[in-house]
């Protein structure tokens, strides 16, 4: 699917433009980022929380509002750390409202 989104994308917008590919934490596996990385696209993706409990923990003071009018409460902080085999930058979100939502069950 990389290889096709890819072809169908430069076909659309031509040989220099730039996509960023977002994949789904589900998509995660040591074989699509490996197609990923050979296909030289940008990509966004995610990981599962429960996999990656030690970001879950990190202190409060390291995280950053992002745009308190835009986005409410919405915090962040940015690590890398290796996944799947690669050493990648990360940036850790946090939202009030859905934890608190996912914390009721």
């Amino acid at each position: 699917m990389v290889e096709e989104l890819a072809t169908r994308f430069e076909a659309l917008a031509g040989k220099d433009a730039a996509l960023t590919l977002v994949c789904d934490a589900d998509q995660d596996s040591q074989a699509n980022q490996t197609k990923v990385a050979l296909s030289g696209l940008h990509f966004v993706g995610s990981l599962p929380p429960c996999d990656h409990s030690e970001l879950i923990s990190v202190i409060r003071s390291r995280c950053r509002v992002v745009d308190e009018a835009a986005f409410g409460g919405l915090t962040y902080f940015d690590t890398t750390k290796n996944v799947l085999g690669t050493k990648y930058r990360l940036v850790v979100t946090h939202s009030e409202n859905p934890h608190q939502k996912r914390s009721r069950f």
